[in-house]
């Protein structure tokens, strides 16, 4: 399964490759003779716009290989663990091999929550405050901070209704199903 992954990303590559030097050859154009300097500025433009265009093709690539790289590097992992565990005669555990995230106790998820919502929060205030300062003081562009200001607010409500579950009883500290 994942030399078939990697199969297709080198396949994808090469397509993106392929497709950036007929780019290229579409770029093409006849010399321009000396004359006027627009034109040449714009020959220039023409240049600079298809190098960036492959600089940021290139880095969707790295991209792509980057995280290809790190997920299959997880799984060998993770096949090693359970392959160890298998060899010592222990149990399992559900989720290496299923790949599902256990869930968390009912005070750590609402400390998680609370964490959460603080760094959105100080998201929302600097995306908020930047624009702000940068414009000298119009708000509108300000607006943008609620981006990052209504996750934070959805994420200190769960947690009151997680404190709200606590104090009812319904968890002394065993997950959630």
């Amino acid at each position: 399964m994942i030399g078939s992954m990697i199969g297709s990303t080198l396949r994808r590559a090469a397509a993106l490759i392929g497709f950036f030097s007929v780019a290229r050859l579409a770029l093409a154009q006849v010399a321009i003779p000396p004359g006027p300097a627009p034109q040449l500025i714009a020959h220039d433009m023409t240049a600079f716009i298809g190098l960036m265009a492959a600089f940021g093709m290139l880095f969707v690539v790295a991209l792509v290989i980057t995280v290809h790289y790190f997920q299959t590097r997880q799984a060998r992992e993770r096949l090693s663990l359970i392959e160890r565990l298998v060899l010592a005669d222990k149990a399992v555990p559900r989720h290496l091999i299923t790949g599902e995230v256990p869930p968390l106790p009912l005070p750590d998820e609402r400390r998680r929550d609370i964490r959460r919502g603080i760094t959105l929060l100080c998201w929302a205030i600097a995306v908020t405050a930047i624009p702000v300062i940068g414009t000298g003081g119009q708000w509108r562009y300000g607006v943008w901070g609620l981006l990052f200001l209504l996750p934070s607010l959805g994420s200190f409500f769960k947690a009151w209704l997680t404190a709200r579950e606590i104090a009812r009883g319904a968890s002394s500290g065993a997950p959630q199903a």
